[in-house]
């Protein structure tokens, strides 16, 4: 998140792609979108799957009538602490997308290497952001 302008960079739910009719128009134009926690989502899949399939999304825009259509043209991260599972892909076709990088390092340090502090970056981390974009 912190190698793309704030602006192209949507954060959101599961929950919330699939109960809040305004939130898949924020994701429209972003290049990274990150779903944190959602490692055993049970409700319905059908914006993710719509999403990953580069299909175009029905969206609300607050104050106008009718809808929009949200192309998806960015990255999607799903974030856990645990393999993201759910019974509701009974073909698989949302697996067959998936790509899990799996962690095993356990820090003892509870100390973050970057943080979003206001409009900037800071940590050790943030000194190696012009090396890690390159």
């Amino acid at each position: 998140m912190a190698l793309l302008p704030k602006e192209s960079v949507a954060n959101t739910r599961l929950r919330d792609l699939n109960t809040d009719r305004f939130e898949i128009t924020n994701l429209s134009y972003k290049n990274l979108i990150v779903i944190p926690d959602s490692e055993n989502f049970v409700g319905d899949l059908s914006i993710l799957k719509a999403y990953v399939g580069n299909d175009a999304i029905k969206g609300s825009v607050k104050y106008v009538q009718g809808s929009v259509d949200v192309n998806p043209v960015g990255l999607l991260l799903i974030l856990g602490n645990h393999t993201f599972s759910t019974k509701n892909d009974p073909g698989g076709a949302l697996f067959r997308r998936l790509i899990p990088f799996p962690t095993v390092t356990i820090s003892n340090s509870r100390e973050p290497l970057i943080r979003n502090v206001g409009e900037n970056f800071e940590g050790p981390l943030a000194e190696e952001l012009p090396g890690i974009f390159n």
